[in-house]
């Protein structure tokens, strides 16, 4: 549909082209998107022509040409002829004699006014459109004006022998008129528009894709080279299924409309590709769709991935993992784990301090941490007092082995005070506790430890909560050690506290702060003099780079470990230009500036508001901004520059460990700063009042009130003598 608007072309002296009525016919469809605007020429004289390719013609397929409304200057009389290359007219509307153009075809002279139709068939895939004034001196120039030419595809035939006419194929469904398998798939173009699939409301497949449902199987048989591999509908017959007097017998065929025919979320081209089967969820029956199986990265061909006797879908049940043979690394297989009474997912099942495989071999129970009942815990009686954990009473003297701890006799010795008497009988059997720890002279000689001092190892822990445990596993317990964990580090400067919230204290934690180098490795030197040692620091060189992120190397070759060093030593420059202890690299990662040590501009450096570990930046307010880059870091709505320089930098008037930037009652009057009277001196005294607690106790003379007017009251209102103290 030739177009002008835009062109700038004039409607007299210069060619011009509309569409008619703007509109397009609705049986037709326009198949020439370029035939641009006829613009050669103004005037044609003698044997002058203008001339258009037509492009994008199907050989073999027939077309219509509209001409409309030729006009001559004046309206006078003249004539022209049309003339189209590489077509074969099947319907000239007129004729007079000039068809001698060779590979052309003359439609013949347009002299008078009107509509000319034109009905041809391509032989190449390019025609030129001529226009040409007839030879005659004598006639007057032809001025022309095209008020319509389409190019537009015609009803006419069935080139390909698709039962698609090639006006549907052209108009519709905009496969191509010459090959009844336009997607080259194996699917005719007419199977794939009617073909049924069982999909209510969907009826066939594309016949322009190969690949309908687009899960790497062509729709048809054929293959498709780096698109799809041979196929669906492997019988190019237009449905899926088998049917038996028209009832549905089987799916013989993955569906070209589904991607995933089975629903289990794996496409049926990687189905084909795995070998699992498309029609089957669960392909090796363990409980798991094979889409399960592909996202827990198991073998949907083996029901037992890891083969420790338990399915995939048993394991993924009970919580286990179906790809590790020993889920909690107790050394029992998962299975083996079930069967001996324990649970998978615990090393020591039973928390009595023996792992499952050590119960296992031992014989005791896994799911209970007292196997004999005698009021002993397994690994007290295995690792501390040697008594039999399977016998309640391990010297037969009538005293269990728990009975014999509390009485303070030797669980080991009927007769422990050597009267000759078993401890079972003896009114008077004991041998004493002489520190009182709960733990018998007896025991404390056997384990090691002092009988005469409740901590025995000068720990500052006592023995009766080390006692139960050897956490370095040498055959020493706690009680008698003073570096429980061996990491090099006294218990008495590891202490018992939980650093790191992993519910291990320090003593027997060999990473206390949880920043994955081991305390061992860091030591308990404090290099940068935060009072927080080595193995207590996440920033131990107070770089801005946290221990996690620098780790044990050395990029610099100075023989100090990047954890310690605060030089940058991964590109051997300045780690932290502006100087405020948070590194360039970790600043750009919360986003505050590596260029200035002050983000916010509240007066206070960004390092102090990030905190001691960098990787975490403090956000005290909890709304999603850390305080670096918050002007109210407390959210008390008094801006934190203001409470800092009021407050006096880092000052803390309640001396409740937060600056008053960070706290929103800084002089703990039970008043929200926000609601203190904010930056204002009430009573003058040089401290804002949201920093003083006596803000408001002042006493001050109201003014006396004005006389009464009389005109109002008359003599019955007096004026006192003296003004009242009012208290505000």
């Amino acid at each position: 549909n030739a177009s002008c608007a835009g062109t700038g072309l004039a409607q007299n002296g210069s060619l011009s082209c509309v569409a008619r009525n703007g509109v397009v016919a609705p049986e037709w469809r326009e198949v020439n998107a370029n035939f641009g605007c006829v613009n050669n020429a103004a005037v044609l004289d003698d044997e002058q022509a203008l001339r258009q390719t037509i492009g994008n013609l199907v050989p073999g397929v027939s077309y219509q040409l509209e001409l409309n409304a030729v006009r001559t200057i004046a309206n006078q009389p003249s004539a022209f002829e049309v003339i189209l290359t590489n077509v074969v007219l099947d319907q000239p509307t007129e004729t007079n004699g000039n068809f001698a153009v060779i590979g052309a075809a003359d439609i013949g002279d347009s002299g008078d006014n009107g509509l000319r139709v034109i009905t041809f068939r391509a032989l190449q895939t390019t025609s030129v459109l001529t226009l040409a004034e007839l030879v005659n001196a004598n006639e007057p120039d032809v001025a022309v004006r095209i008020d319509d030419i389409k190019v537009l595809c015609s009803d006419i035939g069935d080139a390909d022998n698709d039962t698609l006419s090639d006006r549907d194929e052209f108009c519709t469904t905009l496969t191509n008129p010459v090959s009844s398998d336009t997607d080259n798939d194996g699917l005719r173009d007419d199977v794939e528009l009617i073909g049924n699939y069982g999909i209510e409301g969907q009826t066939g497949t594309n016949p322009n894709d190969p690949d309908t449902d687009n899960d790497g199987l062509c729709d048809g048989s054929r293959a498709v080279a780096a698109v799809c591999v041979a196929g669906e509908d492997l019988n190019n017959n237009g449905a899926n299924v088998q049917l038996a007097n028209g009832e549905l017998i089987a799916e013989s065929e993955t569906n070209p409309l589904l991607a995933d025919t089975d629903g289990d979320l794996v496409n049926d081209g990687d189905e084909r590709r795995n070998g699992t089967d498309p029609f089957l969820q669960d392909t090796d029956g363990d409980g798991l769709t094979d889409g399960q199986e592909r996202t827990r990265a198991t073998n949907p061909l083996v029901t037992d991935t890891d083969g420790d006797g338990l399915i995939d879908g048993q394991e993924v049940a009970r919580g286990t993992d179906p790809r590790d043979t020993d889920t909690d690394n107790d050394g029992l297989e998962d299975e083996d784990d079930i069967l001996a009474g324990g649970n998978p997912l615990r090393a020591d099942s039973d928390g009595d301090g023996l792992t499952d495989l050590e119960e296992n071999t031992l014989g005791t129970a896994l799911s209970n941490a007292d196997s004999d009942s005698d009021g002993l815990s397994d690994f007290a009686e295995v690792r501390v007092h040697q008594t039999l954990a399977r016998d309640a009473d391990s010297d037969d003297d009538g005293l269990t082995d728990g009975g014999e701890i509390t009485a303070g006799t030797d669980p080991l010795n009927p007769d422990s005070d050597g009267d000759t008497i078993l401890d079972g009988v003896d009114p008077s059997p004991g041998i004493g506790d002489t520190d009182g720890d709960g733990i018998s002279n007896a025991a404390e000689t056997r384990l090691g430890t002092d009988p005469a001092s409740r901590d025995s190892d000068g720990d500052s822990i006592e023995d009766q909560l080390e006692v139960l445990f050897d956490t370095d596993r040498d055959g020493i317990t706690d009680a008698a050690e003073a570096d429980d964990d061996d990491d090099g580090i006294p218990t008495s400067v590891e202490t018992s506290i939980d650093f790191d919230g992993d519910g291990i204290p320090n003593h027997r934690d060999l990473d206390s702060d949880d920043d994955g180098i081991a305390d061992e490795d860091e030591g308990q030197e404090d290099i940068d003099g935060d009072g927080f040692g080595n193995f207590l620091d996440r920033d131990s060189d107070r770089d801005g780079t946290s221990d996690a992120d620098e780790g044990e190397g050395d990029e610099d070759g100075d023989l100090v470990p990047d954890f310690k060093d605060p030089i940058d030593d991964r590109t051997l420059v300045d780690a932290d230009r502006d100087d405020d202890a948070v590194s360039n690299d970790r600043e750009t990662a919360i986003g505050t500036d590596p260029d200035n040590d002050d983000s916010d501009g509240d007066g206070i450096s960004d390092g102090d508001e990030v905190g001691i570990d960098p990787a975490t930046p403090r956000d005290t307010d909890v709304d999603g901004i850390i305080d670096a880059l918050d002007n109210d870091d407390d959210g008390d709505t008094l801006l934190s520059t203001d409470e800092f320089r009021l407050a006096g930098g880092a000052s803390d008037p309640d001396a409740d460990g937060r600056p008053a930037w960070r706290d929103t009652d800084s002089d703990n009057d039970g008043t929200l700063d926000g609601d203190d009277d904010g930056l204002g001196d009430s009573d003058g005294d040089g401290r804002a009042d949201f920093l003083d607690q006596d803000s408001t106790s002042i006493v001050v003379e109201a003014p006396a009130p004005e006389p009464a007017d009389p005109g109002c009251f008359g003599s019955q209102l007096t004026t006192p003598s003296q003004a009242p103290l009012v208290a505000l």
